[in-house]
């Protein structure tokens, strides 16, 4: 997940808000704000009438409590969602990983990165 959008969620989980409030609490264009909250809204995160929310799902109910209890950009910044994923899809190994198109270097400075939050 890009840290821009990991930022937006974050900032939902506290008050919906419209593309253009988060563009200036992001400093971020409002075009590409845009573009990610659309995308967000695909992934069932947000909803968007007007005012940009959090949505009623399962995922977005887990995003607020990983907002809550941890780092979330520790947890699914870059990388190491998608590792995290291939694990739970049940490759344990580095190697396994490797085959996937993980650097090995990547996936131990990830484990690394989450085993510290």
């Amino acid at each position: 997940m890009r840290r821009t959008e990991i930022s937006i969620l974050k900032q939902l989980h506290e008050n919906p808000q419209t593309v253009t409030e988060l563009a200036q609490m992001l400093d971020k264009n409002q075009g590409w704000i845009s573009e990610l909250t659309t995308n967000l809204e695909e992934q069932n995160l947000i909803t968007k009438n007007g005012e940009i929310k959090l949505a009623d799902t399962y995922g977005a109910r887990l995003i607020g409590e990983l907002i809550d209890t941890y780092n979330i950009e520790a947890i699914l910044a870059g990388k190491r969602e998608d590792i995290l994923t291939a694990i739970l899809d049940g490759e344990r190994t580095v190697t396994d990983l490797e085959k996937y198109g993980f650097a090995q270097s990547t996936v131990y400075q990830s484990l690394k990165q989450l085993r510290a939050t």
